[in-house]
């Protein structure tokens, strides 16, 4: 099993391009926000390996909005060098 994709994140290796997968190395606090489609069309996806991550990255997607940025094409991985 990939140390990146604990059993219960399995359906978000679904999601994600297995070269994206590749280099999912986020740790503990870090977050990956992708745009990506599906069955269903265009999709974003926030992902992270813990709750704090997720928060994270959620706060950054919402600074996104906010700046009024282009969510077309996001591809953001966040690895933070300090832990808090």
């Amino acid at each position: 099993m990939d140390p990146y994709w604990p059993e219960r994140q399995h359906h978000l290796r679904l999601l994600l391009p297995s070269c994206q997968r590749k280099n999912y190395q986020a740790g503990e606090e870090g977050f990956l926000i992708i745009t990506t489609t599906s069955n269903h069309g265009n999709i974003i996806v926030i992902a992270a390996n813990s709750d704090a991550g997720v928060l994270y990255g959620v706060f950054h997607f919402l600074r996104l909005i906010q700046m009024r940025q282009s969510l077309q094409h996001l591809s953001i991985l966040s690895v933070p060098a300090i832990k808090l």
